[in-house]
């Protein structure tokens, strides 16, 4: 699990979409001085996320649900 994936999981339970919790790390990163693009770059962060999320979602390690 890479840390992009594992801070976007830790986040979900707050009920925000995937792209709010996706801005939100990233406005994070760059406040904390980072200057990776792949995590300071909301897209980017989300791409990264979706990339992976397909093996997770096979082995039952996690599941999507779509926003009220």
């Amino acid at each position: 699990m890479t840390r992009t994936v594992y801070d976007i999981w830790e986040r979900c339970p707050s009920g925000e979409s995937l792209w709010r919790i996706c801005e939100a790390l990233a406005a994070e990163e760059r406040q904390a001085g980072g200057a990776d693009r792949d995590l300071v770059d909301p897209a980017a962060l989300l791409a990264g996320f979706l990339g992976t999320v397909h093996s997770l979602l096979v082995s039952s390690v996690v599941y999507l649900e779509p926003m009220p």
